[in-house]
């Protein structure tokens, strides 16, 4: 049996040997696929009857799994996620963007003193906009409410039959489109 290495213990490594153990690592990998038969030549002969009982069995569990509905409900699912994270994570920029301008222009024309910023009554205000239950305190509480919420809009009018399916999709492609773009 061939023992691969994947990674280095040392950590003392430098960049070139960082690079070094990567060309060896590539080399490694190489050298261990040109070692291994890929040959179908030991495979018996396959006779057309079996051929079309394998196919047609296949197309028989194909068929029954497409009928089922979850192929289109995880499609539909994955194609609303992906929308929906990107989405999230270009209004994301933008609003990061927005905010961190807005602030910096406001520091400044409070630095050159052409306005006063109250930060105390604007921590208020955004404290009790954040404090769902009003117990004077932002807390895990307050983002269980926000997130049964968010739970109660994203669920709104979905049935419950494949509803794994569809939130599953749904959150492959939720990750994927945060993940690109």
């Amino acid at each position: 049996m061939t023992t691969l290495t994947l990674c280095d213990s040392n950590k003392n490594n430098k960049d070139k040997d960082s690079i070094n153990n990567d060309e060896d690592f590539i080399s490694k990998i190489k050298s261990k696929l040109e070692s291994q038969n890929f040959s179908l030549d030991n495979l018996p002969p396959i006779d057309n009857e079996t051929l079309t009982s394998i196919a047609s069995s296949l197309g028989t569990q194909i068929s029954s799994a497409v009928s089922t509905g979850i192929p289109t409900d995880v499609s539909y699912g994955f194609f609303a996620g992906y929308l929906s994270g990107l989405a999230l994570k270009k209004i994301g920029k933008v609003a990061s963007l927005t905010l961190g301008i807005t602030f910096l222009g406001l520091q400044s024309l409070a630095y050159a003193g052409y306005i006063d910023v109250h930060h105390d009554k604007l921590q208020k205000q955004v404290e009790e906009m954040l404090d769902r239950n009003k117990d004077g305190v932002v807390d895990s509480e307050d983002l269980r409410s926000v997130i049964e919420e968010v739970r109660k809009v994203a669920g709104f009018g979905l049935e419950d039959t494949n509803l794994v399916a569809k939130t599953g999709g749904f959150g492959l492609g939720f990750w994927g489109g945060l993940r690109s773009g």
